[in-house]
């Protein structure tokens, strides 16, 4: 039988689910446009904006950022340390053609394991691979390179938009935890005070009940639970939004519509980038991210650490 929390947890998401799932369904459709930008407004505001510590990370965590770009009709050779920073837009899942982002994959916080052993590539490096849609044994000629956040701008704040890859039990577990663990605390904490003052047992009782039930203690898990309840709430939408997108798609401004006004509108929140999971690395199986910085310039690519190789 499922506790009060999960009743509610699963409720909440159930119904966001159908509410997400209709408005999306116009949204590409073209239909209703301006509700994406209600939908976000309302989740940011209500949710993340008060929490904005769980949804974000400082541009200077990410240690671990790569870009590759392979052989072909613009580069029928090896690329040049130039050829790294991108000098013009072109149509893309998070900007359209008159402006130009920078797209990395890397991640915060981790360094990477090897995971391709033949080709000696770490999980960022691989996530570059399938992002530039390289294939192995395909003779193509690659170069990569790793990239460094330039210190003006390391202050700078990343929107976190990567809660795919947990499921909705993950979340759950994760919000049960968390309260548990604070519970733990305010009683470790109340039971070293009622200590110090030789209390009764019954008196020890309402003394902890009294903190638990005070309205300070109340805020802080009511707190807690919204903030498990925003990462469900963001996970259907991603689910729903970041998905796949067919390159030969012949319209594929339309597809990308509506991340180009996700961008637009975390823009207009002073981030200055989106970290999100890489769907064609969950195409084969893997998990990996990339990370949109809205100026190209905030990250600068390192001379020593261009590799050149064939793919």
């Amino acid at each position: 039988m499922k506790d009060n929390l999960t009743s509610e947890f699963y409720e909440t998401i159930d119904n966001t689910v159908k509410y997400i799932k209709n408005e999306w369904i116009l949204i590409k459709n073209g239909i209703d446009t301006g509700n994406l930008k209600d939908m976000l407004n309302q989740i940011y505001t209500i949710s993340i904006e008060p929490n904005i510590d769980q949804f974000s990370y400082k541009l200077s965590k990410f240690k671990t950022l790569y870009r590759a770009v392979k052989s072909s009709d613009i580069y029928p050779d090896y690329a040049e340390y130039k050829d790294m920073i991108p000098q013009k837009g072109s149509l893309n899942r998070w900007n359209p053609e008159d402006k130009i982002y920078l797209y990395l994959s890397g991640a915060p916080n981790k360094k990477s394991k090897i995971i391709d052993k033949e080709y000696k590539l770490n999980i960022c490096e691989k996530t570059c691979m399938e992002e530039i849609r390289a294939v192995p044994c395909n003779n193509t000629k690659i170069t990569m390179c790793s990239f460094k956040v330039v210190p003006k701008y390391a202050n700078g704040i990343v929107i976190n938009m990567s809660f795919m890859n947990q499921s909705y039990d993950d979340i759950l577990n994760e919000a049960r935890n968390e309260l548990k663990n604070y519970t733990s605390i305010i009683i470790k904490s109340s039971l070293k005070k009622v200590k110090r003052k030789n209390m009764n047992l019954l008196d020890i009782q309402k003394y902890t009940m009294n903190i638990l039930q005070s309205n300070k203690v109340e805020d802080k898990l009511r707190k807690i639970a919204s903030i498990y309840v925003t990462k469900g709430i963001l996970k259907i939408f991603l689910d729903e939004i970041l998905i796949p997108l067919d390159d030969d798609n012949d319209d594929r401004e339309k597809e990308y519509k509506p991340f180009h006004d996700m961008a637009e509108f975390f823009e207009s929140k002073k981030f200055c980038g989106i970290y999100y999971q890489s769907t064609r690395m969950k195409k084969i199986k893997l998990v990996g991210s990339n990370v949109v910085l809205f100026n190209k310039d905030s990250a600068v690519p390192q001379k020593t650490a261009i590799r050149c190789f064939i793919y």
